[in-house]
């Protein structure tokens, strides 16, 4: 599992940049973990859709309560 980090705020184009450095060279499948009440971003259904296309990245568990942001995810 993969969050944000809680410690620093990142923008969305962050994270992602950061996901796609890291994630491929990591030897274990990951999922990311969208819980924004500790990490202080949600990860946008945007977000998501454009990681879903990094290798070993594999799923994601939303723990964010958001309900419409989740379908809308699911949709793309």
């Amino acid at each position: 599992m993969l969050s944000p980090p809680y410690y620093y705020s990142l923008s969305q184009g962050a994270f992602l940049g950061c996901l796609e450095r890291f994630v491929p060279k990591l030897p274990l499948p990951l999922y990311l973990y969208d819980m924004p009440t500790y990490t202080k971003l949600s990860i946008a259904p945007e977000t998501v859709r454009a990681a879903a296309d990094i290798p070993n990245l594999y799923g994601l568990k939303d723990s964010s309560g958001a309900r419409c942001e989740f379908r809308e995810t699911m949709r793309g």
